[in-house]
């Protein structure tokens, strides 16, 4: 039995339908940015698609694609690109973690299966019809079992 198999029968057992998920195989990369000008910088260079920025001063939600040019560093961030979604985070010290995860579309046969993604949505704070939509990235360990290993951003709909 191939992971595909092992993912689609486990998510089964827990009285889920596997229909509803697709399998994908999940690439991370990590990265520690110093220094302000240089996230900022960073920044700088997405073609964003989508996501949100929390600034010292106010949180920014981007539901239409735009190149970012920050005048203050963020303190937290999801931003969805063409080509993967970045997660960062504020570290102090003048430090930001960036977390890329790029998520690919296999085939059943396939031996790049890592995970199975389901949709899952939440709804967006201080919005009454916007929602954040996130994959969430099942997987399978003989510790663990089956387990949300990530949820990753996917889209922002904004209902205002």
């Amino acid at each position: 039995m191939n992971q595909a198999d092992v993912l689609n029968q486990l998510y089964g057992d827990l009285g889920k339908d596997p229909k509803t998920a697709s399998l994908v195989s999940l690439t991370t990369i990590k990265d520690k940015i110093e220094g302000v000008e240089q996230i900022k910088e960073k920044l700088a260079t997405l073609n964003v698609q989508a996501g949100w920025i929390t600034y010292p001063s106010k949180v920014e939600t981007i539901t239409s694609p735009c190149l970012l040019n920050p005048s203050q560093p963020p303190i937290e961030a999801e931003l969805v690109t063409n080509d993967c979604t970045i997660r960062i985070r504020h570290l102090g010290d003048n430090q930001w973690q960036w977390i890329e995860h790029t998520i690919k579309t296999c085939e059943a046969e396939s031996n790049d299966v890592t995970h199975l993604a389901t949709d899952y949505e939440e709804s967006l704070k201080n919005s009454k019809t916007g929602s954040l939509h996130y994959k969430r990235l099942w997987a399978f360990s003989n510790d663990k079992g089956m387990y949300i290993d990530v949820a990753v951003l996917d889209s922002i709909k904004d209902g205002e």
